[in-house]
């Protein structure tokens, strides 16, 4: 139902429903990763908060208690999430149980929050205030408000804890930044831009901060001594695209509404109102590059996609010819479009207006293999791992994949291929057999051969092995040259693994367990009989002495 955003599925035959799936209904303004880079968390136009599962794409839990647009969502250290919304209420969400357990509200009168974000502890929260230039700070644990912190004369766009200590970065549409310390409740430094700031972030060691501003520039800041090391120029990166009913041409520069850094602190993403999500290298912070621009959407049918409008799509008035209502009274939803232009109020073009191609928000998740933007085309997910992009494997089909075309191949002793053929013909016993005939010099070329989406199938076998200990020390060979190899192509970090590696070292630490107590008393033993076995000086046997 595309009116409403939902995807149903029915199975056909039984009439019954199989699926429904719901975006958010009005469109996304932020999101958050978890933790452990699991979930994300959405806030919503339509006042409702989502969290998604990144494996499989599918909405999990719907939070909807929000009476206002959702401006801002966080996901702390111990798994609560927070939504700010214009409603005045920050909401607090247990992400195991699934339910609101507190609401915060700010002292008399009640203000407009459009931004939240919690310390590193999990313990403070603080919102930004769009109406009254004011940032509240509360105690999670008690929900109690702490402090009210006055000092800005503009909306405080943007907030941002330091990453190890109380420090708090606000960011005001007065074009400065306030750093202020939370724990001893005094405002630190003041750093002034020349344009309204927009967005902010910490990297996340804490030793820089990144600032975007109105007029396109990234500037970033040593926290510690307040002086500037670097800039971004990024207007002419972040130009938009040409509107329908711009009569000139598109703006020569752009600017950010969100930024993030990677993990590692090396990359720093930026999205804002063009179809366009630039990525930069700043592991030098005095000549940060740019490094790619990934396009949001392709759609003609969105507003800015296109730098360019050809001049046969305009009319001699200099206006799109997509601009002009043209209703078919012939047509399906004829009473449904005449509905909604009635219902506009003159002036307001929320409902006959173009959706426009931008970024509302991009984060990296916590092991920077992966990042998200919400975007006017909804929730895009972007991957460095091939898990999710190969995930089938068309080869699979082909009718020479047999069990006996592996046994040929090991035969000839192709390796490489035998084991393909028996992880893509899907037999545990064949696949087992086959890496037991593998000589250990030929570990190398076999794992250099195989899929990426197969290696969690392979990690989960090995460890399979291992606990039935028939060939502990073979399966360790094997398994230590496998972790090389992912270390080799970047995949440690791949969330799609923690679960077989975390299955993997309880295996071996069993092991350990096992032998190691074992091992240590032999060793006593030993050392016990070789001190017995030392002859006396003098004293000779079968002809030796001690010397």
């Amino acid at each position: 139902v595309s009116s409403l955003g939902q995807l149903i599925v029915w199975e056909w035959r039984s009439e019954t429903h199989v699926l429904k799936q719901q975006g958010h209904l009005v469109g996304g303004t932020s999101l958050a990763f978890s933790p452990d880079g699991r979930a994300i968390v959405t806030g919503g136009e339509d006042g409702r908060v989502k969290i998604w599962a990144v494996q499989s794409g599918f909405c999990t839990v719907t939070f909807s208690e929000h009476d206002a647009a959702v401006t801002d969502v966080a996901f702390s250290k111990t798994d609560v999430v927070l939504s700010s919304s214009l409603d005045g209420t920050v909401r607090v969400y247990d992400a195991r149980r699934y339910r609101c357990f507190r609401v915060l509200v700010g002292p008399p009168p009640r203000r407009q929050f459009a931004s939240v974000t919690a310390d590193s502890a999990g313990e403070i929260v603080a919102a930004g205030c769009r109406d009254s230039f004011e940032v509240i700070v509360w105690s999670l644990r008690t929900g109690r408000v702490l402090d009210v912190i006055s000092g800005h004369t503009g909306p405080v766009s943007c907030l941002a804890f330091h990453p190890t200590r109380g420090q708090l970065a606000t960011g005001s549409w007065d074009a400065t930044v306030r750093l202020w310390e939370v724990y001893s409740d005094t405002a630190s430094e003041v750093l002034q831009h020349d344009k309204e700031v927009l967005a902010l972030t910490y990297r996340p060691d804490g030793k820089e901060l990144a600032v975007a501003t109105r007029n396109g520039e990234v500037t970033l800041w040593d926290p510690e001594n307040s002086r500037v090391k670097g800039s971004i120029d990024a207007g002419r990166d972040s130009a938009p695209g040409r509107l329908r009913d711009q009569r000139t041409v598109a703006a020569a520069k752009g600017f950010f509404r969100s930024i993030c850094y990677s993990g590692d602190g090396r990359f720093l993403l930026g999205g804002g109102d063009a179809n366009v999500i630039c990525g930069y290298t700043v592991a030098d912070s005095r000549e940060p590059a740019l490094i790619h621009r990934f396009e949001i959407s392709v759609n003609k049918s969105l507003d800015g996609v296109s730098r360019k409008i050809s001049t046969r799509e305009l009319t001699d008035a200099a206006v799109g010819k997509s601009a002009i209502e043209d209703l078919d009274e012939g047509a399906d939803d004829y009473e449904m479009q005449k509905r909604i232009l009635e219902r506009s109020l003159p002036g307001v073009e929320s409902d006959r207006m173009k959706r426009r191609a931008m970024a509302h928000c991009v984060r990296f998740s916590p092991t920077s293999r992966a990042w998200a933007a919400m975007t006017s085309e909804g929730l895009l997910l972007y991957s460095a791992g091939s898990k999710w992009t190969q995930s089938f494997d068309p080869t699979a089909l082909e009718v020479d994949i047999t069990a006996e075309a592996a046994e040929d191949a090991a035969a000839r002793s192709d390796y490489p291929l035998a084991i393909q053929i028996a992880i893509r013909y899907g037999d545990s016993k064949l696949l087992s057999d086959l890496i037991y005939r593998t000589p250990v010099e030929a570990f190398s070329s076999v794992l250099q051969g195989i899929e990426p989406q197969h290696f969690e199938k392979l990690l989960t076998l090995l460890v399979s092995r291992i606990e039935q200990r028939p060939y502990v020390g073979f399966d360790l060979e094997f398994t230590q040259a496998l972790l090389l190899e992912f270390g080799y192509r970047g995949l440690l970090g791949d969330l799609e693994l923690v679960s077989a590696i975390r299955a993997l070292q309880r295996s071996v630490s069993a092991h350990w367990d096992r032998l190691s107590g074992l091992c240590e008393s032999n060793g006593h033993k030993i050392d016990f009989i070789l001190s017995q076995c030392v002859l006396p000086k003098g004293e000779e046997v079968n002809g030796l002495s001690e010397t």
